[in-house]
């Protein structure tokens, strides 16, 4: 026997439903800049090795 004139019912689902979507969005975030900080020290690494390899041909 639910009250139709009771606005928590349709006020919860609406904040679950917003809840949910930040929390995907936050994940979409996150996983963008796990992404560009993976390839940022994927290049320093390639710079790295480049530079050591130059640098012991030299010698």
């Amino acid at each position: 026997m639910e009250d139709e004139s009771n606005p928590w019912p349709s006020f919860v689902d609406t904040f679950s439903t917003v809840l949910c979507i930040f929390i995907f969005l936050m994940l979409v975030f996150a996983l963008n800049n796990m992404i560009i900080m993976y390839d940022n020290s994927i290049k320093v690494y390639k710079a790295n090795i480049e530079s050591k390899t130059k640098s012991t041909a030299q010698k």
